[in-house]
């Protein structure tokens, strides 16, 4: 079993990162990855929802920053120097992105060690 599908079959808590025997931190409940007791196999379900919660983040950022080039560029018709909020707001949206664009690489990296 892969560190990703360690899950605590009690109550769902992600156990990746723990160390290999000792309780829950949410539930108490003991778990051992060794002989997996404790531990919950993932099901089809919880990765189809894992997998949709993440690329809603991923949505989430790229909505944000497009709404606040929008408001950029409504704050710019309004400002007396117009390229202020343009370019703060560039920075931020660029900055969100970065963020989506490294949340989509981790989570590839990741897939490829399962």
């Amino acid at each position: 079993m892969t560190t990703r599908s360690m899950i605590c079959a009690k109550c769902g808590y992600d156990l990746r990162g723990l160390p290999q025997r000792g309780g829950c931190p949410e539930c108490g409940s003991t778990y051992n990855k060794d002989t997996l007791n404790g531990i919950a196999s993932l099901n089809s379900a919880y990765r189809r929802s894992e997998n949709i919660s993440f690329w809603l983040k991923i949505a989430a950022l790229i909505l944000s920053a497009l709404m606040i080039m929008g408001c950029a560029g409504i704050l710019s018709y309004f400002a007396k120097t117009p390229s202020k909020p343009l370019v703060t707001g560039g920075f931020m949206c660029c900055m969100l992105l970065l963020i989506a664009i490294a949340m989509i690489v981790l989570k590839k990296m990741d897939d490829k060690e399962d």
